[in-house]
């Protein structure tokens, strides 16, 4: 690495011959610039699969400029592994990687591969290898002020209080994870990196507040973050690994789900997959699998700071700290009254609204069973009638749309080949979920990989469609809750239905061959 006039310029990589003519995702350059008290870690990329060079960066603490790891492989390796993967392009850094992590790339590649069917095994090459000193004693819990990182707080700060050491020393807070870095939200994650710096001081460990942009880099491939978010999080340990021999990621139970049905499971920061990110220096623990979200719950809840400053909102429309509709924080809040805790959270909504249960919508597969359990745990504490019955609409509402969604799934899958290029009208609701299953999905309208709005009026609906059929897209899919669309663009639908194929037509989705 060279200094040059504040910037600090990693290297320009060529290619090296890998893949298919040098056909293959690689890393560019890398920069770190000072930014305040801050840096950030820039790293350009390519690809023939994309539309041009991206960029994906990290902001850091100063604290951390110059140390090897800003000029290593190892986090883009974990950061790029994914998205080469479903590009199916060798993946090219031109930096020294670490022994376990390439020697780890073989079984991760394995189960990605197994969970994502449109993702496929490819080869890895860094230039080196890293050497240097092993692990630091320090000790990193990322932190998000939810439930579970909570409890994995508490947990350690309960060993110091039997006279066992902590093992931890710091919080690493992350904006652009839960909330996406831009200036929507730009208050919510004020709030929380405030929120993280109080928890801190009180509990007298040191906050570290990081950002980066890959959520947004992996939306415009069209990879949802519940898959990517194990190589993200392990990018930003790797990145800092010089100063920590331990990144804590809180997770969820461990439930025989995991053993039995692991595609059901798959995702996230899994336990058979994360671990496998750790290197010499630095290794990736999943921790509180062994408690259910009651039990941890039941435990933060006897904590004043943390039911002050809990987050566990999954709405990004929403603007609100915890929005109390969407299907995690009611699901929070129906665990609030399962521990006699309703009431106590100042962040959340101090009573269960009818209106909000009967109209919960689940986001994953395995929401829908833990509603059902919430329901039982409330009939067995003689919840009042009204509550039970609108929670009771609301589950059968989640199930309706879980297998519409699945219908959907099961039809495009059975229709389109995993290769096939595919865009989709459904203002981003099953897009992401194509992610799983087909390796090129892009919204319809489309620009620079994100959903572009609907379109202003039936000529641009029609311009729309004459771009995408000059791309390499071979398919439109337009979902369910979109078909009004085809009555609303009426010149739109005569093209789709005089020049484009008909190859699906059902309650849930119309698959069009452009």
């Amino acid at each position: 690495m060279c200094l040059d006039g504040g910037t600090l310029l990693w290297a320009k990589f060529g290619i090296h011959g890998i893949g298919d003519g040098g056909v293959c995702v690689k890393v560019e350059e890398v920069t770190v610039d000072w930014a305040g008290d801050q840096i950030e870690v820039t790293g350009r990329m390519t690809s023939p699969s994309w539309s041009g060079p991206r960029t994906s960066w990290f902001r850091v603490p100063e604290s951390f400029a110059g140390t090897p790891a800003l000029s290593a492989a190892d986090p883009w390796i974990a950061a790029l592994l994914l998205p080469a993967m479903r590009a199916r392009e060798p993946l090219e850094v031109a930096a020294p990687a670490s022994d376990d992590l390439l020697a780890a790339l073989p079984q991760l590649q394995t189960i990605y591969a197994d969970w994502m069917p449109s993702t496929a095994p490819v080869e890895v090459k860094a230039e080196g290898r890293r050497t240097g000193p092993t692990r630091e004693d320090g000790a990193a819990l990322f932190f998000s002020c939810g439930v579970d990182s909570w409890y994995s707080l508490l947990k350690a700060q309960d060993r110091s209080a039997i006279g066992r050491r902590s093992p931890l020393t710091h919080l690493v807070h992350v904006h652009g994870v839960d909330i996406d870095v831009g200036d929507w939200k730009a208050d919510v994650a004020d709030e929380v990196s405030v929120n993280t710096r109080r928890i801190a001081t009180a509990f007298d460990l040191t906050p570290v507040p990081v950002a980066t942009n890959l959520r947004r880099f992996y939306s415009r491939l069209g990879l949802s973050w519940h898959w990517a978010q194990a190589g993200a999080l392990s990018a930003i340990a790797l990145l800092l690994s010089d100063d920590f021999g331990q990144f804590v990621t809180a997770a969820g139970a461990l439930t025989s789900a995991v053993a039995t049905n692991p595609a059901r499971e798959a995702g996230g920061c899994h336990p058979l997959l994360m671990p496998l990110f750790s290197t010499a220096r630095c290794e990736m623990v999943i921790d509180g699998g062994e408690a259910d979200r009651l039990h941890k719950l039941r435990r933060v809840s006897r904590e004043s700071l943390a039911m002050q400053t809990l987050r566990v909102c999954w709405a990004s429309h929403e603007p609100a700290y915890n929005c109390g509709r969407c299907a995690k924080c009611v699901r929070t809040l129906l665990e609030l009254r399962a521990v006699d805790a309703l009431g106590d959270c100042t962040t959340l909504p101090d009573r269960l609204d009818p209106e909000v249960l009967a109209e919960v919508a689940a986001l994953f597969p395995h929401e829908g069973p833990i509603l059902e359990d919430r329901y039982e745990r409330l009939v067995a504490q003689g919840a009042d009638p009204d509550v039970l019955a609108a929670l009771e609409a609301g589950i059968a509402r989640t199930d309706r749309a879980a297998a519409k969604r699945r219908r959907a799934l099961d039809k495009i899958v059975e229709v389109l080949a995993p290769d096939v290029p595919v865009a989709v009208l459904d203002e981003d609701e099953i897009r992401y979920d194509l992610a799983r299953t087909h390796a090129t999905a892009v919204p319809f309208p489309e620009r620079d990989g994100f959903f572009n709005g609907l379109p202003g009026d039936d000529a641009d609906a029609v311009e729309e469609l004459s771009r995408l059929r000059r791309s390499p897209v071979v398919a439109l899919i337009v979902w369910a809750h979109d078909f009004w669309a085809l009555d609303y663009y009426p010149a739109f639908t005569k093209v789709l239905e005089t020049e484009c194929e008909l190859l699906a037509a059902t309650p849930e989705v119309r698959i069009y061959r452009l």
